[in-house]
């Protein structure tokens, strides 16, 4: 059903671009796209853990078929559900599947489709985390992080997980939130080359300009159909004026070390360091108090 067919996968964090990148390879006339589909995060996540779980052992699948037959199923269905993407151009050869999360099953994903790319997009945590916050008062609420600390946990993880990928495939492509900004031709047409299907410098420009975000961001008069927190303003260094010089200090301890490995330069100064790891001393020793209180009350528990 694939065959023939390139299946590229767009991951990173949430709020980092993704929309954004999704929105741009899809100009492509010769690619397919559709809405976020969960399919290796949601749908298939059990089957593989299932399998693994059971392997062996006297009960399970693996007493009635083999591991070759679970995989051909699995392979089939998903193979069913991507085919769809390219519906909406039947001379799609470029099917890309945008879900985020699924940077973390790419092991699953490659032992279905070896020959997948992935296409990894990074930001700035100080510019994704007030965009995570922005989204847990509104459309985002069932998943996104309202607190720094939890907000920084979440782009760490998400970003270590799309870049473990990197490991298993060699077709994986990083591409920079900023760098889109500052040279979006130039990072389309090195995306496009990644993927063995180059295009020229006058082609990337119009994707770029029929991506453009005054152009992607829906228009309405009633707010309840389309939230406008979901596009927010799609800068670059926004962060500076929504964050306080101890809320960016604080972003820059917490993810210090991914900062520093993916040239991320941190800005705050002396006086918001200081202020950031007093929050951070208060926080800690409240909630060591809070872990306290709580095994305290369930030693007492009825």
């Amino acid at each position: 059903m694939l065959k023939d067919k390139k299946l590229v996968f767009v991951v990173g964090s949430a709020r980092s671009g993704t929309t954004w990148l999704q929105s741009l390879l899809s100009q492509s006339p010769r690619a397919g796209t559709a809405p976020e589909t969960y399919l290796f995060s949601n749908y298939l996540r059990s089957l593989p853990e299932s399998w693994r779980r059971h392997e062996g052992t006297a009960t399970g699948l693996s007493n009635l078929i083999s591991e070759d037959e679970f995989v051909e199923w699995m392979r089939g269905f998903a193979a069913l559900c991507l085919g769809r993407l390219a519906d909406c151009r039947p001379n799609a050869f470029i099917l890309v599947e945008k879900t985020p999360k699924h940077g973390a099953y790419a092991a699953d994903i490659l032992r279905l489709f070896p020959d997948a790319f992935f296409v990894h997009i990074i930001r700035d945590p100080r510019a994704v985390v007030p965009s995570l916050r922005a989204a847990s008062g509104s459309w985002g609420s069932s998943w996104a992080p309202s607190r720094l600390a939890d907000a920084c946990r979440k782009w760490r993880r998400d970003v270590a997980n799309a870049r473990v990928a990197g490991t298993q495939t060699k077709r994986y492509c990083e591409v920079r939130y900023e760098a889109l900004h500052a040279d979006g031709p130039g990072e389309i047409m090195r995306l496009f080359a990644s993927l063995g299907e180059p295009v020229s410098r006058e082609e990337a420009e119009s994707y770029v300009a029929a991506s453009a975000f005054d152009k992607v961001r829906p228009t309405v008069s009633a707010p309840e159909e389309v939230d406008a927190q979901f596009y927010r303003r799609g800068e670059v260094d926004s962060w500076r004026r929504e964050l306080s010089g101890s809320d960016i200090a604080i972003i820059e301890r917490l993810t210090r070390k991914q900062m520093a490995e993916l040239g991320y330069e941190p800005v705050a100064g002396r006086r918001d360091r200081m202020i950031a790891e007093a929050r951070l001393q208060a926080y800690r020793a409240a909630n060591k108090v809070a872990k306290a209180m709580r095994a305290g009350a369930d030693r007492i528990k009825p």
